[in-house]
């Protein structure tokens, strides 16, 4: 599915060319994990490749979705939430980036650090 802009609006396209979800988004990213972060109005939402909406943001931020984690963002801290909204990873992190290949970068004060699913961490930087 390609995002596409018509009349000022955001909609989706898939490989023929054919208009699969309406133009009607305010802003939209691109489809990963089977989800695409848009907004309508002051609603940001999660959408299906059907425009159905899947999971209403209702974080400070998000990223998309990346091996079935987003990481979003609660106050002043990030930690990784699943499909349905639930967090998988509780808010710890100063920063978090979105997950690929089971492994994420995330920010704990000054240290850098990859963790797995889990929130285990894989490697770190020297202190």
């Amino acid at each position: 599915m390609a995002r596409v802009w018509s009349d000022g609006k955001f909609g989706f396209i898939d490989r023929s060319g054919r208009q699969v979800i309406t133009a009607r988004f305010d802003s939209a990213e691109d489809f990963s994990d089977g989800l695409a972060l848009v907004r309508e109005g002051e609603k940001r939402k999660f959408i299906d490749k059907t425009g159905k909406t899947v999971l209403e943001a209702s974080w400070e931020r998000v990223s998309a979705f990346g091996d079935g984690l987003a990481a979003a963002k609660d106050g002043k801290l990030w930690g990784y939430v699943d499909k349905s909204g639930k967090w998988l990873i509780a808010p710890r992190y100063s920063y978090a980036r979105p997950f690929w290949n089971g492994l994420a970068a995330v920010t704990d004060g000054g240290r850098s650090l990859w963790i797995d699913r889990r929130g285990t961490i894989v490697w770190q930087t020297q202190p």
